[in-house]
């Protein structure tokens, strides 16, 4: 590498060591690698979402093969999916037994249900209204008390004063 490359700015290697400059700008080779891949990737992706897309889930499932085939979509969207307990390839017979599902086609007797007790509510009992005269009454025996606490207290007071006079 050559001072006057260091001093430009220059990333550049001398591989003889004869003063010769070989540049390389730093961003060619991650656009090259752009460049490149693009054009590769995209049909892929492409590809890849038209076969997600397209067909049907439970046949790659089932199959593990991704083979879109329009006809034989709308033949198994027009029968209804077997259930499992049928299907025997995928598990064992699982039919439950008519002693738990029917047991009166075997002759038990059927279980008579019991009924449930219904609660009976408790009445609240109603508070009885004071009548309006009876309100009246006393509101105005407190009015009267109050007069005369009133009073007693003045009389008091004045008894006091009285007294320190005196003295």
């Amino acid at each position: 590498m050559t001072l006057t490359g260091l001093r430009a700015g220059h990333v550049g290697q001398d591989p003889e060591g004869l003063g010769l400059r070989v540049d390389r700008p730093a961003a060619a080779a991650p656009f090259a690698l752009v460049l490149v891949l693009v054009p590769v990737l995209v049909p892929v992706l492409v590809l890849v979402l038209m076969l997600v897309l397209l067909c049907p889930l439970d046949g790659l499932i089932d199959r593990g093969v991704a083979v879109y085939n329009p006809a034989s979509n709308r033949e198994r969207s027009a029968t209804p999916p077997t259930p499992d307990h049928v299907n025997t390839e995928t598990r064992k017979l699982n039919i439950p037994s008519l002693e738990t599902t029917k047991p009166e086609l075997l002759g038990a007797k059927k279980k008579k249900k019991k009924k449930k007790k219904k609660k009976k509510k408790k009445k609240k009992k109603k508070k009885k209204k004071k009548k309006k005269k009876q309100r009246k009454k006393k509101k105005k025996q407190r009015k009267k008390k109050r007069i005369r606490r009133r009073r007693s207290r003045r009389r008091r007071s004045r008894r006091r004063v009285k007294r320190r006079g005196r003295e």
